[in-house]
């Protein structure tokens, strides 16, 4: 049984190409198999749809292993893109610059940078003991486009009070296209806007963090059309 998934393995790596198919005699010169063994393997993966067979006779994988691998390669697309572009804006804005998504009922940060372009990458999910949503501005930009029964469990699992409150500032959110959040002291002002896939459904969230102490509106107006700039990219960059 081991031998025959490494050749299974073997095969899919060979349908691995520039041009994501291969033809029967490629395949067997990448992976060494002998033809009988060979094809009674792709016959086997074609039935259950691991691999397909075009009408020119070239093999590629099939719908249902693409079904296992495309959420995988979405999530990786995302993250390189969500990571191009938050080191595009704290280079752009020379400030402190971070993005996140939304797993289970818990904030992730998938990357954060300084403004002197150092990379941070952090995985670990921020709970409601070390902060939750409602504590940063990606956090309320992610809240904010979840459909209204998933805003309610989340709002549920923080502990929220003022639900009402919470719900008219993420309309606002809503309609302006970027979350706010000034720190305790009001010194520190964040900004995050909304990075969102094909069909308008949110993925992520980028933002930056900076002084407010002695900005100008004009600097900080530059420094909110940077994150919008910088969630465009970011989709752009993810949807190529």
């Amino acid at each position: 049984m081991i031998k025959v998934l490494q050749k299974v393995d073997n095969i899919l790596g060979a349908l691995q190409s520039d041009r994501g198919a291969a033809g029967f005699s490629d395949i067997q010169k990448v992976t060494g198999i002998n033809k009988s063994t060979l094809s009674q393997i792709l016959k086997s993966m074609n039935t259950l749809d691991w691999v397909k067979r075009d009408r020119g006779g070239e093999f590629s994988i099939g719908p249902r292993l693409m079904d296992y691998v495309m959420p995988q390669i979405a999530a990786e697309s995302l993250r390189h893109a969500v990571k191009e572009a938050t080191l595009w804006l704290a280079q752009e804005t020379n400030h402190m610059a971070s993005a996140s998504t939304l797993i289970g009922n818990c904030r992730v940060r998938l990357t954060k940078v300084y403004g002197d372009s150092e990379i941070r990458v952090d995985d670990e999910s921020f709970d409601e003991k070390s902060g939750g949503i409602l504590s940063t501005a990606t956090g309320k930009m992610l809240l904010a486009f979840q459909h209204p029964e998933r805003r309610a469990e989340l709002l549920e699992y923080e502990g929220a009070l003022n639900v009402p409150e919470i719900e008219s500032e993420l309309k606002t959110i809503r309609e302006d296209g970027l979350a706010h959040l000034v720190s305790a002291g009001g010194y520190v002002k964040s900004a995050a806007a909304g990075i969102f896939n094909d069909k308008g459904e949110i993925a992520a969230a980028i933002g930056i963090s900076f002084s407010i102490l002695h900005c100008p509106v004009e600097e900080e107006n530059k420094y909110l059309k940077r994150v919008r700039d910088a969630a465009a990219l970011a989709e752009k960059i993810w949807k190529v």
